[in-house]
């Protein structure tokens, strides 16, 4: 009688916390419809990535996601059980009130920007703040709500030369909020982790590109400051094993499209995935499709290889109804040398099948084609990248970092020095130049011409 009286508090303890859990959620959801989502131009905002204004290369997969992750002391691989195991310790004892537990945070980046076009004889500056904010509420028992919004805003803007001024000059004058993830996430005994809601996911090992990245609606742009893609609708359900993890996901995104088929079931996508180490590696395999996406297959690896980190994805669809076959496949690696002043080379080759030679289409024409087929370091067929990255270069206090970016299909080429100071009692910055090259109307002269140079500075802050 004494057992079934605790498990029946217990019961209600977890009722309880389930209550407040959505009680949150209702004050969230209030919060988000109250200020609609607008559209983003992010061709306005940071003048591209063809400006090559900010540095990301010095360490492939140093992304902003990845920042977010270890907030939340999430990995790829292990997100749930890290996360529950936070907060999640046990089943507190009878009579024991449940400890709720709130995370707020962010990501913000300011950068200023100047842009010289010596065949037009023209110049243009800009100056942009972005953002990523989030929150989060635990409850032990009950599961965690989180939410995210991304936000821009446009603080300078001026051109001078010839003719009129670009159009991805152009900026919203209030500031873009962005409902970016909204999800509540709960387990059933620590063996299997659910995650209902708006959210991004993460397949594959980090890298300039992600073939088997088939859930999310855009490519992660590895070059952004800060990740501001929306996830999708979506439950993921992850199941977590001695060595590796499986993960299924339906998502409901085609549910909500605006067709005569709006809200039909069966136009659930589905995917998934299962990874696992051997011999110091870990593979991946992962398939995603249904009735309103083309079903795609993909395997990924990622170790250590002779002192060096390599890392590989290939993603293959096949060919049936009014679907084209495709193929996807990526290869790199990074090897660092020394200890105290490290230098580190990385190394990568991607192949896109569905990729051509766009040279030639100017920016009108350009802004009319396929969302996929305008995605940046996307549109070719062949493409190289490769860096060479010192730490504590200065001791500590400079780290520059050479990279370069070559389009094989049209060719064009985009070469970046950043160099990142981080000087005691100053706040950290990026210095970064960026010199494209190529035809006319290829993919890093499209917007500015051939020999075009920018120089930026930018800085950002976690909190």
């Amino acid at each position: 009688m004494k057992r079934l009286s605790r498990t029946a508090k217990k019961f209600q303890a977890r009722i309880a916390g389930i209550m407040r859990i959505a009680r949150i959620a209702g004050v969230v959801v209030l919060a988000a419809t109250a200020a609609p989502a607008t559209a983003i131009d992010e061709d306005a905002l940071f003048a591209l990535s063809q400006t090559g204004a900010v540095d990301q290369t010095a360490a492939v997969g140093t992304t902003a996601a990845d920042s977010e992750a270890a907030l939340f002391d999430e990995s790829l691989f292990d997100a749930e059980s890290a996360l529950f195991a936070s907060f999640d310790a046990g089943i507190p004892a009878a009579g024991e009130e449940a400890k709720t537990e709130y995370l707020v945070g962010g990501t913000v980046a300011v950068q200023a920007n100047g842009t010289f076009l010596p065949e037009s004889k023209s110049a243009l500056g800009s100056s942009d703040a972005v953002g990523k904010i989030f929150a989060k509420v635990s409850i032990p028992d009950s599961g965690s709500l989180y939410v995210s919004w991304s936000v821009t805003q446009a603080f300078f803007r001026s051109w001078t030369g010839e003719g009129s001024a670009p159009a991805q000059l152009t900026a919203p004058e209030t500031p873009v909020f962005t409902l970016s993830e909204i999800h509540y996430s709960f387990d059933f005994s620590k063996k299997l982790f659910f995650r209902l809601g708006t959210q991004l996911t993460g397949w594959g090992p980090p890298g300039k590109w992600s073939p088997v990245d088939f859930v999310n609606q855009e490519k992660e742009d590895t070059a952004a400051l800060v990740d501001k893609r929306t996830g999708r609708r979506a439950l993921r359900l992850h199941i977590p094993f001695a060595r590796g993890n499986l993960y299924a996901i339906a998502d409901f995104s085609p549910l909500f499209a605006n067709t005569s088929e709006q809200f039909e079931v069966l136009n659930t996508n589905g995917g998934v995935r299962i990874d696992g180490t051997f011999a110091g590696f870990e593979f991946g395999l992962s398939a995603y499709g249904g009735r309103t996406a083309q079903a795609r297959f993909g395997a990924d690896f990622s170790g250590r290889l002779a002192g060096a980190t390599v890392y590989g994805e290939a993603a293959w669809a096949p060919e049936y109804d009014s679907y084209e076959s495709t193929l996807l496949a990526s290869l790199g690696g990074t090897r660092s040398f020394g200890s105290v002043r490290q230098i580190s080379i990385s190394a990568e080759g991607f192949f896109n099948s569905p990729g051509m030679d766009l040279s030639g289409t100017g920016f009108p024409a350009f802004t009319s084609l396929p969302a996929e087929r305008q995605a940046s370091l996307y549109q070719g067929k062949w493409y190289a990248w490769a860096s060479l990255a010192s730490d504590g270069f200065f001791p500590d206090l400079v780290n520059p970092t050479l990279s370069g970016t070559i389009n094989l299909s049209d060719p064009s080429l985009q070469a970046k020095l950043a160099i990142a100071f981080a000087i005691p009692g100053t706040l950290p910055f990026t210095v970064s130049t960026t010199w494209n090259g190529g035809e006319d109307n290829t993919e890093f002269t499209r917007y500015y011409g051939n020999n075009s140079i920018s120089v930026s500075l930018s800085t950002r802050m976690e909190f």
